[in-house]
């Protein structure tokens, strides 16, 4: 799996709810993100109350392909998305506990690349090892 900064979260409220980002769920599924939104979503959110429409996390309503959207990003929970023939989607991402290490490992090693970046740039004497763009005055 290709992991990006925002692919999970982790939510922790009466039980732990793992979110998929849209862009991870197509990759790895092999779905259209026009599928997604024409079917999935839509038959999730008519299965809600119309009350709990405009809330942040749609309730559980035991069907699949429960959303949410945060940022701006559509994110899926792992708990339901569809598990059975013939294309046993949940099953693509394993475990829920392996994939929440994976992604953690992930940003962990993303991190420590990250700092040991501006740290070999910063012990080369570049001013310049955040990255910024200077501006050049001639005087």
């Amino acid at each position: 799996m290709n992991f990006k900064h925002n692919d999970i979260i982790i939510r922790n409220e009466t039980k732990t709810e793992v979110w998929i980002s849209e862009r991870l769920v197509v990759e790895v599924c092999g779905i259209s993100e026009e599928t997604l939104r024409t079917t999935s979503r839509k038959r999730y959110k008519s299965s809600v109350p119309a009350t709990y429409h405009k809330a942040k996390y749609l309730p559980i309503t035991g069907k699949s392909w429960r959303w949410t959207k945060q940022n701006g990003q559509f994110y899926y929970d792992f708990d339901f998305i569809p598990n059975h023939k013939p294309n046993f989607y949940r099953e693509m991402f394993g475990d829920k506990q392996t994939l929440i290490d994976n992604y953690k490992k992930h940003g962990k090693t993303q991190d420590e690349k990250l700092f040991e970046n501006h740290f070999k740039m910063a012990l080369n004497g570049s001013r310049n090892f955040l990255g910024i763009k200077q501006k050049v005055f001639p005087f």
